[in-house]
């Protein structure tokens, strides 16, 4: 092993830098192969496989220690490496980048921004003395820059906005450039950060909106196609406006993205519509469907090119069901059964059979398929939450004793109120009011109270399932009249 070209390159970084790509490789921001990951671990600490000394001679234990669960293969093992050589030379490239850019700059965006944190009393004194050598133009070191230009976030830039004639350019026009491309990453890094707000209901404060997003909206930057395209989409991951979501489409087809960055753009996309999904007048569910096939059609629902999360299979099985493409729906469910994660190929597969044939109209034959998972584990909460949620629809329908119904809505509102890892709000009060609507459903005994509650849920916000429940109450009131 240390006569591999990836480890003879791992030996050109300090124990600093080993440090910092280990932080980025780890990140999930990445989805970088873990394999390779746990081969740079065991690169710059043999002792991980039980040695004292830094002896790495044994391929078979050093892939047993990198992929436990798959037999050793020589191509495997060598196709890794090269994978890792590829993580570590675009990471020495980047430090590269930065040093030649370290005695010359002319921040456009920067510098303002550190101003106003400056004015603000926001900043230390080594910022300060960091804002005078900017505006002298002078030389200064990019350590004091790291506070908010992490290198993971730099390093994907480069891969986006990689010009293999940008090193041939005057370093003035090279730094012109590297500006640029701080904003496009900034505006990446903050549809990140609003992205983990909306999902994990964590607020990470942002003074990047309040000072960067006034000067691109009055600068000539914002008709750059790179610059336009991440500043649209920040706004759709902030507004989650249709409008957006068309204009943003259109910019990255005008573009060319690497895989990598333009999966992680869509993710950040279907994580806006799952999110919005469930509130009244969002776009229409064809749309949705539309942008959840694209990114199936072009691998970009599958984690490391292999596994498609089952949070996306469920997403495209209920997709498929609403608008009604029930022949698309079933070649889906069959054909990417293999492709789910393994925990999930037991769940998620009869899970979307029931919900398909509920939708088709065939109860009974969708309850033999939902009670096999009433004393299977189920780890994921969402997951769980969609279980119970189609079990009491198909039970609406073929229920003998309500008495049983009411003690199912029961539980599955202490579970709604009681998990707290059900971080979202919207997700928690789209399942609470989604369970009071149910309870209220098969109680209707007079057409008022079923124009009254017809009205209800067409004026809540946050609702799961609202045109099924819809449809039941028209069901009602014809029974009723």
């Amino acid at each position: 092993m240390e006569q591999t070209k990836v480890y003879q390159y791992v030996q050109l970084l300090t124990p600093a830098e080993r440090k910092q790509l280990l932080h980025l490789l780890e990140a999930s921001f990445f989805k970088n192969s873990p394999t390779a990951t746990n081969l740079y671990r065991i690169i710059i600490d043999p002792t991980l496989l039980g040695r004292r000394k830094t002896g790495l001679q044994d391929k078979d234990q050093i892939w047993a220690f990198i992929a436990p669960e798959e037999p050793y293969d020589d191509p495997k093992f060598r196709k890794q490496c090269n994978l890792l050589l590829s993580y570590v030379q675009d990471f020495i490239e980047i430090l590269q980048l930065r040093r030649e850019i370290q005695n010359s700059r002319k921040a456009r965006y920067l510098l303002p921004f550190l101003r106003e944190r400056a004015d603000r009393g926001m900043v230390e004194k080594e910022t300060k003395n960091l804002i005078k050598k900017l505006e002298a133009e002078k030389e200064f070191r990019l350590d004091y820059f790291d506070n908010w230009f992490h290198v993971k976030y730099e390093w994907e830039l480069f891969n986006i906005t990689r010009d293999p004639q940008l090193k041939a350019h005057q370093l003035d026009e090279a730094v012109s450039q590297f500006d640029l491309h701080w904003v496009v990453n900034r505006l990446f890094f903050s549809a990140l950060l609003l992205n983990l707000e909306n999902v994990r209901g964590i607020t990470v404060k942002n003074e990047f909106d309040e000072v960067m997003l006034y000067l691109i909206e009055k600068s000539s930057d914002l008709e750059l196609p790179m610059v336009k395209t991440f500043y649209t989409l920040y706004k759709y991951v902030k507004k989650g406006n249709e409008s957006d979501l068309t204009t943003l489409r259109q910019l990255l087809n005008q573009q060319s993205f690497n895989t990598p960055i333009l999966n992680h753009i869509y993710r950040l996309i279907l994580n806006v519509i799952i999110i919005h999904s469930n509130k009244k007048g969002y776009q229409s569910v064809e749309g949705i469907f539309e942008v959840y096939r694209y990114c199936l059609e072009h691998g970009m629902l599958h984690e490391y090119g292999e596994k498609i999360p089952h949070r996306y299979y469920h997403n495209l099985l209920r997709l498929g069901i609403r608008t009604q493409n029930f022949d698309w729906t079933k070649d889906f469910l069959e054909t990417y059964k293999k492709d789910l994660e393994k925990s999930y190929q037991d769940i998620s597969y009869p899970y979307g059979k029931a919900y398909l044939l509920f939708a088709q109209g065939m109860n009974e034959k969708a309850w033999e398929e939902i009670v096999q998972l009433r004393n299977v584990p189920v780890k994921d909460v969402y997951t769980e939450l969609a279980i119970r949620s189609l079990w009491a629809k198909i039970y609406y329908f073929i229920q003998e004793d309500w008495t049983l119904y009411d003690g199912h809505l029961k539980a599955y509102q202490q579970y709604v109120f009681r998990n707290k890892t059900i971080v979202s709000e919207d997700i928690k009060q789209g399942n609470i009011n989604w369970i009071k609507f149910l309870g209220r459903l098969k109680k209707l005994k007079h057409k008022k109270a079923a124009n009254k509650l017809e009205t209800d849920i067409n004026a809540c916000v946050l609702l799961n399932n609202r045109d099924w429940l819809l449809k039941q109450v028209q069901a009602k009131k014809r029974e009723l009249t």
